[in-house]
């Protein structure tokens, strides 16, 4: 394990405190009988009251663990350290140790996946901490991604996914999948299941802005899994009719201008991708894609415009173009090469105006 704190003070051991494990199982005990009886008849409401109080200073006494406390007036938690287990310093090798008992008891405990199960029932600062915990352990503590990954764990996938269908908790929600996804078995939980597709019917497409922008960054890094494309790049290949129909449909398409323009910048970064080739080949092959990317080019906006372009001159540089490709670039080639020659002269970097002048060449040249 690769653990880490802080080493400005105040020290989580210059004060007495509980032990990591006293907060896990006591935080748990308070979710428990919330989560059984904030629905009764007769609800004791000072007594939920003080439990949901107590969960909130164990989960932030947890969470100070892994983090540090706040400096004085800040509200974020202090840069952390890494220590590789192997500090002279007989302090830091303590504070080690309180780390990995509190990471031990955090997984032995089930304390997250209770979390999860009953993020919409916490408290907002509740959901805050427990998101940065579980983040903590993804990253730092090498058994946890295994124990989500196990059949009884891996379902609250499902869970976080779901939760972008609430405002409430999908932010929280969404830092925790990208988490999750940076390990392969995890990844490809989502990708080969219905809840990749959810991204694309439903969640990229919400009304909240802050939620649907962020199921746009997670469904981004399923398509490019930057710690391991060539897991995203089978997937696409394997599924390319689903994944570019909806691609179209929901991004390309969309009334919302980010969405879209975040859109053109992801399928550029997609098909350039090296072990994306043969997408890539696939994408640049057809008409009907083309036709597409020739639309956004004349796009009202010049910030799509010129994100376009950058997939526009796959089709043209390609030197193997099918027939059917070749067909649109011949029949529409005058005006082609007229809207380049006032494509974006405002623009004056040496590469682009080279670019332009390529293509525009290229496109003199079919026949």
């Amino acid at each position: 394990m690769t653990s880490f704190l802080t080493s400005l003070p105040p020290s989580l051991l210059k004060k007495k405190s509980r032990s990591p494990e006293h907060l896990s199982n006591n935080a748990k005990s308070s979710l428990i009988y919330f989560i059984s009886n904030w629905q009764s008849a007769t609800p004791e409401t000072e007594k939920l009251q003080s439990e949901l109080e107590n969960l909130g200073r164990c989960l932030l006494d947890l969470k100070n663990i892994f983090y540090g406390e706040p400096f004085p007036g800040s509200a974020n938690p202090p840069i952390l350290h890494s220590l590789d287990g192997k500090s002279s310093d007989l302090r830091l090798q303590q504070e080690e140790e309180v780390i990995k008992d509190a990471s031990r008891s955090l997984l032995q405990s089930g304390l997250l996946l209770l979390l999860i199960n009953n993020f919409k029932l916490v408290p907002f600062e509740s959901r805050k901490n427990t998101a940065l915990i579980f983040n903590c352990l993804m990253k730092n503590y090498d058994p946890f991604p295994s124990h989500i990954a196990e059949p009884n764990n891996i379902l609250i996938i499902n869970q976080l996914v779901d939760g972008y269908t609430d405002s409430d908790i999908a932010l929280g929600c969404g830092s925790m999948i990208r988490e999750c996804i940076k390990y392969d078995q995890l990844a490809l939980y989502i990708l080969n299941s219905d809840l990749f597709m959810r991204f694309f019917d439903e969640f990229v497409s919400l009304p909240n802005f802050d939620v649907a922008s962020d199921a746009f960054s997670t469904l981004k890094y399923l398509l490019t899994l930057p710690h391991n494309p060539e897991i995203s790049s089978e997937f696409i290949e394997s599924n390319y009719e689903a994944v570019f129909s909806k691609y179209e449909q929901f991004l390309l398409q969309s009334e919302n201008f980010v969405t879209k323009r975040r859109s053109i910048v992801l399928l550029s970064e997609i098909l350039r991708e090296r072990s994306n080739y043969n997408v890539m080949i696939r994408y640049i092959s057809s008409k009907n894609n083309l036709k597409t990317i020739m639309t956004l080019l004349r796009d009202t906006s010049s910030s799509i415009q010129y994100e376009t372009f950058q997939v526009f001159k796959l089709f043209v540089a390609n030197p193997n173009k099918s027939a059917e490709v070749k067909g649109v670039l011949v029949t529409n080639k005058l005006k082609l090469i007229e809207y380049l020659k006032k494509f974006h002269l405002d623009k004056k970097e040496p590469q682009f105006v080279d670019e332009k002048r390529l293509l525009i060449d290229a496109l003199e040249s079919e026949k």
